[in-house]
């Protein structure tokens, strides 16, 4: 009868541990008639090489489940002492003490297998390369980690996924629902001016207060700018709208600053408070110029003609300071095709 020593802990997966095993036991079960292993228990395994991955009920299932193995002592000490290998001999009748030619060493530097050399009852077998358990943890180890940052990075575009879709969802809410503001604003004549803007202004507020509002708290905190684009139609729209407002109102353009002053009220006061780039300002601007236009045609047709010239002028003079702007955005394809549409409006005004 033959004893080889199991001394180290092996991986989680029933497969890992049975293969390089069942490459093993050959060479074992060849030197006996009846092969017992040892398998070593938690506390030694952690006192002489770390926690075990599997726990020793695991470990034992896997090992009785290998064919060639006659029998399993449980709780087997990893090193050979006197007591142990008096125990081995006498209760489980072992004849020799088997173990790869690897050398099998204790946390002090001796070999623990040093009493069985001595008394003669011991025999190695030639190590089977690839099927250290130190190295098929060290594998799963680095297999469970590349899992581990494989789920953690799609966990990642998975919520970067859910966040695009509230921002584009967010944003073309604000473009449906502001559309209300274009559409008083053209209702504007000089016998109701005050009732069309208050109307607009309340619109324009209750665009601000809701779908504005949800657009900023899902791009406060974050990196806002790698979902620009996601968000930029709906920003520019607002821009358009809320400028066409304060026309309506005073004649004059709504700047950045008194945009961006109006949505700092919505901004997490303890967050850097998200603002409305110069870009997407500029593109609203442009947008602006196609509804003043309309807005020029209406009034030609209601008789209005100076207030038609002012509109004019002033699509003139957004034209005129924008093509300034032109020239340093060699990159903006949207720009430059929302220049050509806004030569078009001043043409038709014209």
């Amino acid at each position: 009868m033959t004893f080889p020593f199991l001394f180290s802990p092996d991986p989680d997966l029933l497969d890992r541990f049975v293969a390089p095993f069942r490459k093993r036991k050959p060479s074992a079960r060849a030197l006996c008639d009846e092969l017992v292993v040892g398998v070593v228990s938690d506390e030694e395994v952690i006192a002489n090489k770390g926690p075990p991955i599997t726990p020793l009920h695991k470990r034992m299932i896997m090992v009785k489940a290998v064919k060639r193995v006659d029998e399993v002592i449980p709780d087997a000490h990893y090193a050979i002492t006197e007591e142990f290998m008096k125990r081995l001999f006498d209760e489980y009748r072992i004849d020799y003490i088997i173990h790869g030619d690897d050398p099998c060493v204790l946390p002090d530097g001796t070999d623990a297998y040093a009493l069985a050399k001595k008394a003669g009852r011991y025999k190695k077998i030639k190590r089977t390369e690839g099927v250290s358990s130190t190295d098929i943890e060290r594998t799963f180890d680095m297999e469970t980690l590349i899992l581990l940052l494989l789920r953690m990075g799609l966990s990642l575009i998975g919520r970067d996924n859910e966040k695009r879709e509230r921002v584009v969802k967010a944003s073309r809410d604000i473009t449906m629902n502001i559309k209300k503001v274009i559409f008083q604003v053209h209702r504007l004549s000089k016998d109701n001016k005050e009732e069309v803007l208050e109307k607009a202004g309340k619109d324009l507020e209750a665009v601000r207060e809701q779908h504005f509002a949800r657009l900023m708290k899902e791009l406060q905190g974050t990196d806002f700018w790698k979902l620009q684009r996601a968000y930029s139609p709906g920003v520019q729209e607002y821009v358009e709208d809320a400028t066409f407002y304060k026309f309506g109102m005073s004649g004059t353009l709504c700047t950045l600053d008194e945009i961006n002053s109006t949505l700092l009220p919505l901004s997490d006061p303890s967050l850097e408070p998200l603002q409305i780039n110069i870009l997407d300002y500029i593109l609203g601007l442009a947008d602006l110029t196609r509804e003043l236009m309309r807005m020029a045609i209406g009034r030609i047709s209601d008789g209005e003609v100076k207030f038609a010239q002012k509109i004019c002028q002033f699509v003139r003079q957004i034209h005129r300071e924008l093509l300034l702007v032109v020239t340093q955005m060699d990159d903006s394809y949207d720009m430059k095709s929302k220049m050509e549409v806004m030569l078009q409006s001043v043409i038709k005004i014209e």
